[in-house]
């Protein structure tokens, strides 16, 4: 169920990562999309998951930037088929679309990793060290991530 529950948070997150070629391919009508699209992305920053009342705020903010981590995994994974099927190596729609959508997609990762990173009590000053220099890799972040995250 909550695969599901983040499939469909990953919906509007990918109109607007694809606002680009919204815009492009819709004109305006691609344009009445991007505000609510952006709006809860916006939203999806501030307040990622409904959080309990009963967890402390320190808990809500890692759970947070948990459930945003997985939202970039998937948006991510998405977004790449999305620009396998329309890729097109000399259109410069193409180009724009994929910076502006990885772009967009880095700001959730980024979020979510600043979430966890400011937030763990129970990392030291090794893994905090360990996690600043190698957030950039992928599967290297998220092994540290989640071998460290201990809720």
């Amino acid at each position: 169920m909550q695969f599901v529950k983040r499939l469909i948070r990953c919906i509007p997150l990918l109109l607007f990562a694809n606002a680009v070629w919204l815009f492009y391919t819709a004109g305006a009508a691609g344009g009445f999309l991007l505000p609510p699209a952006a709006a809860f992305a916006l939203m999806l920053q501030i307040r990622p998951c409904p959080s309990s009342a009963a967890a402390n705020r320190r808990l809500r903010i890692l759970h947070g930037g948990c459930e945003l981590l997985y939202l970039f995994a998937f948006c991510f994974l998405l977004q790449c088929g999305i620009l396998v099927h329309t890729f097109s190596p000399k259109a410069v729609m193409f180009w724009l679309n994929a910076l502006f959508s990885l772009s967009a997609l880095f700001m959730i990762l980024l979020n979510g990793l600043l979430r966890i990173f400011l937030c763990s009590a129970q990392a030291g000053i090794l893994w905090r060290v360990l996690l600043l220099l190698f957030w950039w890799f992928p599967g290297l972040n998220l092994y540290l991530k989640i071998g460290r995250a201990h809720v």
